[in-house]
């Protein structure tokens, strides 16, 4: 049986992981898209614990599951045990995961998420927490640009610049750009982070990020001027800076982005025409991106957003399928034949 792999951090993954899971993910949209979808999970179950609110991550996985073979169940911890003190987390992972064939979880702590995956026996994949990461996401992300790379670019030759709250110092860090720093500075690309001051990487992770983009050949660049490099920027990225809960308020996002840091038609004006905007979602429009740019023609969020689907497609067959068990036909006729005799006798 294969060693069980957690997707925890996109930082924990090598280029050739990813340029594999990437691969196997266009090449399934491919099939997908001609009516044809392969059974690669058939049988096998995957556990979906959320305790968070989800359009996107949710529906695309249980999508992705049933479309492989497989079977999601969508589990709210707030109706399970683990969310009382009656149930440890360690408990739930290891009961949970001798049911299921692999553990998707939404949570507020990414600490929790590594503890699942610390007692769980089957693959756990981190569908976002909103204190830490978004790898699922990024990955997905990074699909999105690999499909529109300009012409006669590689992906090592792209820029991107992210513009919103980059920090890492605090409660509100964004958890998508966070990945995205992390999987963009293993394919040397060039990232600019645009921020405000006191919204930028801290000295500490700025070291991190540069440490592997000298691997790579890739250039970290912060900026508080949006203008100042957009002139060679492929791709715009962008977030929301309120979240339920866990952002800035819409009073300080106002007075500390908006509008300097809005992507909107005149930013627009200095970018390359090829250049296309992102944007995770869900959004504020006319906050982060003015609806001009949003249903615009630089903008791909829609098709960002479906591609979510076909990457948890890819994620879920990457991680799940070497695990798959394949007992031979003598073996599953020894056993169907045992189940209706004694079916047999009973009735």
């Amino acid at each position: 049986m294969a060693e069980v792999k957690h997707l925890l951090d996109t930082a924990q993954l090598s280029k050739r992981e990813v340029d594999e899971i990437l691969e196997l993910t266009g090449f399934l949209k491919e099939a997908a898209e001609k009516g044809v979808y392969l059974p690669l999970l058939k049988d096998m179950s995957i556990a979906m614990m959320f305790d968070q609110q989800s359009t996107r991550t949710r529906v695309s996985f249980e999508t992705a599951a049933t479309q492989l073979g497989g079977h999601a169940l969508y589990l709210s911890t707030q109706t399970m045990h683990v969310s009382t003190d009656i149930e440890t987390v360690k408990e739930a992972a290891i009961v949970v995961s001798s049911m299921v064939d692999g553990i998707v979880i939404r949570t507020e702590k990414q600490s929790t998420i590594e503890e699942m995956a610390r007692w769980s026996s089957v693959p756990v994949l981190n569908a976002m927490s909103s204190d830490g990461l978004h790898p699922t996401q990024a990955i997905s992300d990074l699909f999105t640009i690999l499909e529109r790379l300009p012409n006669g670019k590689k992906l090592s030759d792209v820029v991107v610049m992210i513009i919103g709250d980059t920090s890492d110092d605090h409660e509100v860090m964004d958890c998508v750009f966070r990945s995205l720093f992390r999987l963009f500075s293993v394919y040397g690309m060039t990232v600019i982070a645009c921020s405000p001051e006191g919204y930028t990487p801290s000295a500490a992770y700025t070291q991190w990020i540069n440490e592997q983009m000298g691997i790579s050949g890739g250039k970290l660049i912060i900026t508080h001027e949006p203008h100042e490099y957009i002139a060679d920027v492929d791709f715009i990225y962008t977030g929301t800076c309120v979240y339920h809960d866990i952002g800035h308020s819409k009073e300080t996002a106002m007075k500390v982005f908006f509008p300097k840091y809005q992507v909107n038609a005149e930013l627009m004006q200095h970018t390359p025409a090829h250049c296309k905007v992102m944007h995770y979602l869900p959004g504020y429009r006319n906050m982060e991106i003015t609806d001009e740019v949003w249903d615009g023609p630089q903008s791909i969020l829609m098709p960002e957003a479906e591609n979510r689907l076909h990457t948890q497609r890819g994620l879920l067959a990457w991680y799940l399928y070497p695990h798959k068990r394949r007992p031979a036909q003598e073996l599953f006729n020894h056993y169907m034949g045992g189940a209706i005799d004694i079916l047999t006798r009973i009735s």
